[in-house]
């Protein structure tokens, strides 16, 4: 009897082995369910949890001819489980990648790749995955604390006046991820969950199509990473760098021409930094500075400047003034009018960035809160005989800040049109085809 059954389980994985690059099959992620195994023989069942759930260890990863990241385990294991070999490892065992190219279903292994199913994605439609954290599970191991998205690639429709008609969210984690949709691929995001070891947690990842025919497809990256994990990002960071230079976007930006809006409404999240060590010692000085672009692109365009105060009043939209600004950046939350000995409230309020003690290292002004369309702390300057104080400059600068934890925040609020609220607070002018920011950051180490 066990040798029919032996038998019959070679046949099974000979026919496998033949198809191995493009065979889908029960991923490893269901392999928790021990009657799924079953279905194709009780021989399976017993070889997976004999040779692929002991022999392996979810959190040794290893990286593919192409880039992906797998996990080493026999290749016998890794195609009865459904994943794709791409490589070797020690021992003679194999780089086993997991990839998932159809909807609604569930995963629990760590550094699987959700893709979008060859067969595409129509207009009108969901598509969703669930990730199981849980510490009793053979795939896991080790208490889950966060988990890391990286859109390998990312495309869905582009937003209406800001506002995502085709929606990616993450429910369940601890983490409130904003809304996204449009070109996000090369973004990240890492979730807080609490300790899987205290109780098992479902986080759920759903596209929400809306009704443009357009181009949809992902992939995305699925890491689990352990409570005691050395490099965890900080709590409450939506995004987290560690590298002492780069580069940081915020969701949906390109460097492209366009005359609608790339920014994203809604948006609330802290962008992070690792303090890095530069020519051995602990970085002091985070700088930020607009990235170059080729394309036709606007490296910072986050709403529009403050209004302009003109003789004690405010300038129209239409109003000469107004279109001298529209190239401006802005800054703070206050703005000061030589004219007058109280401050006038500005309109870095409803979309910012936020760099704590923000700093230009040539003049040393410093502001907190960056908006308009060029990133400077500069508060601004009179117009033909103090006759209108126009807020920022025209120009970009490089911006430090020696404030740590290094972060910044980065806020929008739910709509891309005119502001308009009572006094104090002085009108807006309406937010036209923003497009969010692209900056170079680098640390320093300075005396």
């Amino acid at each position: 009897m066990f040798a029919s059954l032996l038998l019959c389980s070679c046949f099974i994985v000979a026919s496998i082995a033949g198809q191995e690059d493009d065979f889908v099959f029960y991923p490893m992620a269901d392999l928790r369910h021990p009657e799924i195994p079953y279905h194709h023989g009780p021989f399976l069942h017993y070889y997976l949890k004999k040779h692929f759930y002991k022999q392996q260890n979810p959190f040794v990863t290893c990286t593919t001819s192409s880039g992906q990241t797998g996990i080493c385990t026999q290749k016998f294991a890794c195609i009865l489980s459904g994943g794709r070999s791409g490589g070797s490892c020690h021992d003679g065992k194999v780089c086993c990648v997991n990839v998932i190219n159809t909807c609604e279903r569930t995963v629990s292994l760590n550094n699987t790749y959700w893709q979008s199913p060859s067969t595409g994605v129509g207009r009108s439609s969901t598509c969703s995955l669930t990730v199981s954290l849980d510490s009793k599970l053979k795939l896991q191991k080790k208490p889950i604390c966060q988990v890391r998205l990286d859109f390998v690639s990312f495309t869905t429709a582009q937003p209406t006046d800001g506002t995502c008609m085709d929606t990616f969210d993450v429910f369940g984690s601890a983490t409130v991820a904003p809304t996204i949709c449009g070109d996000n691929s090369g973004q990240h995001m890492y979730l807080d969950v609490s300790s899987s070891a205290d109780a098992p947690t479902d986080i759920q990842l759903l596209f929400d199509f809306g009704t443009e025919t357009c181009e949809r497809s992902w992939n995305i990256k699925i890491a689990l990473l352990p409570c005691e994990a050395s490099y965890l990002a900080p709590k409450h960071c939506l995004q987290y760098f560690t590298s002492h230079t780069g580069r940081v976007s915020s969701f949906n930006w390109q460097d492209v021409a366009s005359t609608t809006t790339r920014q994203l409404n809604n948006q609330n999240y802290n962008i992070c930094f690792r303090t890095e060590l530069v020519s051995h010692k602990k970085a002091n000085q985070l700088c930020l500075s607009v990235c170059s672009v080729t394309n036709g692109g606007d490296a910072f365009s986050i709403t529009t400047p403050p209004a302009i105060l003109v003789a004690g009043g405010l300038a129209s939209a239409d109003s000469y003034y107004a279109a001298i600004a529209a190239t401006h950046s802005a800054a703070g939350t206050l703005i000061s009018d030589p004219q007058y000995t109280q401050p006038q409230t500005a309109t870095c309020l409803y979309d910012f960035l936020l760099i704590a003690s923000g700093r230009d290292p040539i003049t040393g002004i410093e502001a907190d809160r960056f908006c308009g369309n060029e990133l400077n702390p500069s508060p601004g300057f009179l117009l033909d005989s103090a006759t209108a104080f126009i807020p920022g400059l025209a120009t970009s600068v490089k911006v430090c800040t020696s404030m740590k934890p290094f972060r910044m925040t980065y806020r929008t609020d739910h709509t891309e049109c005119a502001v308009d609220f009572n006094p104090p607070i002085i009108e807006a002018i309406a937010d036209i085809a923003n497009t969010g920011f692209c900056l170079e950051y680098e640390e320093s180490y300075t005396h």
